[in-house]
C-alpha cells in the first residue's frame, strides 16, 4: 500500500482552481467581486477570445501595498474573515481566498495595485503556480488584473470548455449580471478591443437592463415589491402576455449576489401557474436582501448557490410578491372593461339572434359555479357534427375577449384571439414560401444567444426569407411579401429569442402578433365572419400554443351547477 503524503503546493492549487475557476466567466465574477470588495465605483473589464486569451479588470478601489500584494496570492489569505463566526454572516462578495492563487495556478497572472498614501504602485507575477519578485510601477489608486493564456497548461481543463464565442457571452452574461445590481458604479465591458456594454452610475435598473434585453421585453415589464420585517423582495417580472421559450431570462439575487436556485426557479413559475403554459417560462429580475446569517453562501466553491435557513418561507415571500404583481395586471384589466361596457341589447345582429344578455347577467362570481364542469374542455365540432352557421344562434361578447354561442341545447364560448390565431397559422402556413419581396436597405437582427448556423440556414430555406450570418447578426436582403418591413423586424427578433428554430414557431408568433387581442371589441359582421373561417380550420379546438379556442357547456352540466341533477 502506498505511503500517504501531502500535495505540493501548486498540485493544491491546481485542485483548487478545479473548483472555483471552472470557464473564464468565473474568473471574471471572482475579479469583479474583489473591486467590489475594495470600494471600487469605476469597473473595467476587457476580454480577448473567450477569456482565455486575455482578461482585465481595473478598477478604482482602495488597493493594496506591498506586503497585502504578496499575501493576495497565497492559498487562504483573506481581508474579510477573521474568525469563523464571520462564516455564518458574510456580507463581503469575495472571502475564501482561493481565487486568486488559484487563477495564478492555471494562467499568466499579473497584479499591479496602489494605495492611496503610496507614491507608486507595485506588480507582482504568478506564472502557472511560479510566484515572481515584486517590482514598482507608475499607475492611479486602485487596482489592474489580468490573466493571460488561461488553462494554456492544462490541457484536461481546456478541452472541457465551448466555442471562444460562447465562453465569451458567457463573459459577458456575468458582467452584466454584476452590473445589474451596482446602480451606483460606472461598469465598462470590451471585447476584442470594442466596447460592447457602457453603465453609467446613476442610471435607472430598466435603462441599464435594456442595453442587455430587448427593450420590447423590458417595457412590458411590471414591478415587484413586498416587504416583510427584514425581508425585501423586489424586481421586476414579464407580463405574462410575453412568455419564453428558454429560462434564460430569469435572474435571482440574495443580497446582490446573482445565484441559481431552482427553489426560487419554482416559486416564480408556480405564481404564473394559469397565465402561462406548463412548458413556457417567465422573464424577469428578482432581488431578495434579507439578514446575513439567514443565508449560508459557502456552500459553493464558486458561490454561486447558496443555503436558505428558512426554504418554505423564501419560496413563499417570492412566490407573494410576484403573484401579487401579476395580479394587479388583471386587477387594472376588468377595471378598464367596467369602465367601457357596452349593453348587448342596443346591438343588431345580422345573424339569427332568440337572446340578448347584458354582460352584467354573465358576471357572475368564479367560486359560485363548479369549476370541473365549467371549464371542461371538448373536442367540439367534430366531423359528424358541423354545423351551418344557421345552426348558431350568437349572443355577444364577454369583457371584449370572449364569443358566446348557442348552438342546439348547449353553451358555445370561443376565445377570440385564440380563434383568431388558429386561423391566421393556417393560412400563413400556406403563404410562407410564396413571392419574396427584396429588400433595398438589408435588415439587422441581432442573435442574442448561440444558435447552429445550420439551423438557421435551414429555417431561412423553408421560411422564404434570404439573408447571411455575420459575427452574432443575421443579415436579412429580402422576406415573404405578405409581411411588412417592420413586423418582419420585430417578428425575427423575437423568434431567435426562442428556444426552438423551427418554421412553425416562426408562423405562430406572426398569428400571434396580427391576431385580434383579448379587449378587442367586435361588430356581429365581424364576429361571424371570424366563426365562419375558424369553421374552415383543420385544427381549430387549440390555438399554435396549445391552448384551447373554445369551452363547451352542456346542458347536463347546467342542470347539476343548478343542481337539477344529482
Amino acid at each position: 500500500m502506498p505511503n500517504i503524503k501531502i500535495l505540493p503546493k501548486h498540485v493544491q492549487n491546481m485542485i483548487a482552481a478545479g473548483e472555483v475557476v471552472e470557464r473564464p466567466a468565473n474568473v471574471i465574477k471572482e475579479l469583479i467581486e474583489n473591486s467590489l470588495d475594495a470600494g471600487a465605483d469605476n469597473i473595467y473589464c476587457e476580454i480577448q477570445g473567450g477569456g482565455d486569451i486575455l482578461i482585465v479588470v481595473q478598477d478604482n478601489g482602495i488597493g493594496m501595498d506591498k506586503d497585502d500584494l504578496r499575501l493576495a496570492v497565497k492559498r487562504h489569505a483573506t481581508s474579510k474573515l477573521y474568525s469563523h463566526e464571520d462564516l455564518f454572516a458574510i456580507s463581503s462578495f469575495g472571502f475564501r481566498g482561493e481565487a486568486l492563487p488559484s487563477i495564478g495556478s492555471v494562467s499568466h497572472l499579473k497584479i499591479c495595485s496602489k494605495t492611496e498614501k503610496d507614491e507608486y504602485g507595485h506588480v507582482i507575477e504568478v506564472i502557472f503556480g511560479e510566484e515572481q519578485e515584486i517590482s514598482v510601477c507608475a499607475m492611479n489608486k486602485g487596482t489592474k488584473v489580468e490573466v493571460r493564456d488561461l488553462f494554456l497548461k492544462v490541457p484536461a481543463r481546456l478541452k472541457f470548455m465551448k466555442s471562444k464565442n460562447v465562453e465569451a457571452k458567457k463573459c459577458q452574461e456575468i458582467f452584466y449580471k454584476i452590473a445589474l445590481c451596482h446602480l451606483d458604479k460606472d461598469f465598462v465591458f470590451v471585447r476584442e478591443g470594442k466596447q460592447v456594454l457602457n453603465f453609467f452610475k446613476g442610471e435607472d435598473f430598466l435603462t441599464r437592463l435594456s442595453n442587455i434585453w430587448p427593450a420590447r421585453l423590458v417595457s412590458n415589464f411590471r414591478e415587484v415589491q413586498l416587504v416583510e420585517g427584514d425581508y425585501r423582495v423586489y424586481g421586476y417580472v414579464g407580463d405574462p402576455k410575453y412568455p419564453q421559450a428558454r429560462g434564460d431570462r430569469i435572474i435571482f439575487y440574495v443580497n446582490k449576489r446573482p445565484i441559481k436556485d431552482k427553489l426560487l426557479l419554482k416559486a416564480l413559475k408556480q405564481a404564473y401557474s394559469g397565465k402561462i403554459l406548463g412548458r413556457e417560462y417567465p422573464c424577469g429580475v428578482i432581488f431578495i436582501d434579507m439578514p446575513f446569517n439567514e443565508v449560508d453562501v459557502n456552500v459553493h466553491p464558486a458561490k454561486m448557490e447558496v443555503k436558505f435557513r428558512d426554504e418554505s418561507y423564501i419560496i413563499s415571500i417570492v412566490y407573494r410578491a410576484v403573484k401579487g404583481a401579476l395580479d394587479k395586471i388583471y386587477a387594472s384589466f376588468f377595471e378598464n372593461k367596467k369602465q367601457d361596457k357596452i349593453d348587448l341589447n342596443g346591438q343588431k345582429s345580422e345573424l339569427k339572434t332568440n337572446y340578448h344578455f347584458n354582460k352584467d347577467i354573465l358576471a357572475v362570481k368564479e367560486d359560485s359555479f363548479d369549476k370541473d364542469y365549467l371549464f371542461s374542455i371538448n373536442k367540439v365540432f367534430k366531423e359528424e357534427r358541423k354545423k351551418t352557421k344557421e345552426k348558431f344562434i350568437y349572443i355577444g361578447q364577454i369583457a371584449n375577449t370572449y364569443i358566446v354561442i348557442k348552438e342546439d341545447e348547449r353553451l358555445i364560448i370561443l376565445d377570440q384571439h385564440a380563434v383568431h390565431e388558429r386561423i391566421l397559422f393556417e393560412n400563413f402556413k400556406n403563404k410562407i414560401k410564396r413571392a419574396q419581396q427584396r429588400l433595398l436597405n438589408p435588415i439587422e437582427i441581432k442573435l442574442y444567444r448561440d444558435i447552429d448556423e445550420k439551423d438557421i440556414k435551414i429555417f431561412l430555406e423553408q421560411s422564404g426569407f434570404q439573408g447571411k450570418i455575420e459575427n452574432d447578426k443575421l443579415i436579412i436582403t429580402s422576406y415573404p411579401s405578405f409581411l411588412d418591413i417592420k413586423e418582419t423586424k420585430e417578428c425575427l427578433t423575437e423568434f431567435f429569442l426562442g428556444g426552438k428554430i423551427k418554421i412553425d414557431d416562426f408562423i405562430e408568433i406572426i398569428a400571434c402578433k396580427r391576431a385580434i387581442k383579448a379587449g378587442q371589441y367586435l361588430t356581429d359582421h365581424e364576429t361571424e365572419q371570424l366563426i365562419k373561417e375558424w369553421l374552415k380550420c383543420e385544427n381549430r379546438d387549440f390555438c399554435p400554443h396549445g391552448r384551447p379556442t373554445n369551452i363547451i357547456i352542456e346542458k347536463n352540466m347546467l342542470e347539476k351547477m343548478f343542481k337539477r341533477k344529482a
